[in-house]
């Protein structure tokens, strides 16, 4: 069987009783859940899912999801999945309850274009995982944050039958729409990405691993704790909201910056001096720039950068820094000066938006553009400094005794994702 490579990264609500100290019977999420199809190009599809879990102990139990996609490729694609499968969950912190999942079932894709459609009934499978963050102090609701390597088997064609040959027709047959889906073919780009997200994994968990050679509670992997955390939180919401790459650009200069500045507030120590915050906005600045360069060119990248570089700095000199009302808890926050932060950066960065349109002759859907940008900033932002608390406080308390089983679970992520080359072989998906 041949599978095309699908990845799905989810935001969902969950409605139940999930207190890190108690096991609910059950548990019901209802998620906006984009699709990213890698597969030489990249696909995205916007849709919806919603799951059902029935919790038979602390730490398993069985999901069942639906979900529905549609987009444009240019040719209209859309899809249904039904699966269902064991669930696996860690109750044991406050606020929080880490999960895994393999699910199998099957999907529905379908091709539209110009009155045609073509699609079929496939097998289809989904490993991942995510968090579920408790939101208020009746633990019935939750902000669920996950993703999902879905993939997907298309059913074997009929065979063939021998026939006589068809008579002449003056009238050649309408071509049907290619199957683009179901090229099993993947980017090798994409795959060096993920072999490399693989191998930094693999440090990572050596490091956790490490522990009290580095240190112990002294050393570097409470800052190392925090900047992965980060990038991996602004990463995925930059990623969702404006693509793969510029997810991964910002993610990391969002990530690296930020901790190096809430370490040094966790410490108790005064903020960075105003040209040290100056180089932090600059290096973020940057991070934004190189995002939009592929999609956008070189005069709006430069432009963008340097006006986002700008508003970051005399924010600064206002008083207006990530640390900010800073606080380590296990519960999450959002202040009223940072809700008001928050607005005032979507808006600054839809103007930045807009202005750097208009210098670098890029009016087509100007507006559009920015209004995506701005929200997408503003939600990344308040998420960040919703959860900024709960970050800070597992930062300043690691729990000694199992950072080695997080190591070795970091170092068996990590061989997983550097296996996917070898997987892909054995499937016979063709790199491109």
């Amino acid at each position: 069987m041949k599978y095309p490579i699908l990845l799905t990264l989810m935001f969902s609500l969950l409605a139940g009783f999930s207190l890190a100290q108690t096991t609910p019977a059950a548990d019901v999420a209802v998620a906006y859940s984009p699709l990213y199809i890698l597969k030489g190009l990249t696909v995205w599809n916007n849709g919806g899912s919603a799951s059902v879990a029935v919790n038979a102990n602390q730490c398993f139990g069985v999901a069942g999801d639906f979900g529905g996609y549609v987009g444009h490729i240019p040719q209209i694609l859309s899809g249904e999945t039904y699966m269902v499968g064991p669930r696996f969950s860690y109750r044991k912190l406050d606020n929080v309850t880490p999960y895994a999942q393999a699910l199998f079932g099957g999907s529905h894709f379908s091709e539209s274009t110009g009155g045609i459609t073509g699609g079929g009934n496939e097998f289809a499978f989904a490993l991942g995982g995510g968090a579920d963050i408790g939101l208020g102090s009746t633990g019935k609701f939750a902000l669920r944050l996950g993703a999902d390597y879905f993939g997907i088997a298309p059913a074997v064609p009929p065979p063939l039958r021998c026939a006589s040959p068809p008579e002449p027709d003056s009238h050649p047959p309408t071509p049907s729409p290619a199957p683009l889906l179901y090229n099993p073919s993947m980017d090798h780009h994409t795959v060096a990405a993920i072999s490399i997200a693989g191998t930094c994994l693999d440090v990572l968990g050596s490091l956790y691993l490490a522990y009290d050679l580095l240190g112990g509670q002294h050393g570097p992997l409470r800052l190392l704790t925090r900047a992965v955390t980060y990038s991996v939180v602004f990463g995925i919401g930059y990623g969702l909201g404006l693509g793969l790459f510029f997810g991964l650009a910002t993610g990391l200069a969002t990530g690296i910056t930020l901790s190096i500045e809430f370490n040094r507030a966790a410490r108790g120590l005064p903020h960075f001096s105003l040209p040290w915050e100056a180089f932090f906005s600059a290096l973020r600045g940057f991070a934004f720039g190189a995002g939009l360069y592929q999609s956008l060119g070189l005069e709006f990248a430069i432009a963008f950068a340097t006006l986002i570089t700008v508003g970051q700095v005399f924010a600064y000199t206002r008083g207006m820094r990530p640390a900010l009302d800073y606080v380590a808890s296990r519960r999450t926050r959002l202040s009223r000066r940072q809700f008001w932060g928050t607005i005032r950066r979507t808006i600054g960065y839809i103007v930045a938006a807009l202005i750097c349109g208009m210098l670098a002759h890029r009016a087509d859907h100007a507006w559009s553009f920015a209004i995506r940008v701005g929200l997408v900033t503003g939600l990344v932002t308040g998420v960040g400094i919703t959860v900024n608390p709960l970050i800070e406080y597992y930062a300043d308390n690691l729990p000694e005794r199992r950072l080695g089983a997080f190591g070795i679970a970091l170092i068996f992520c990590g061989f997983a994702l550097q296996s996917l080359q070898y997987w892909l072989a054995l499937f016979d998906v063709h790199l491109i």
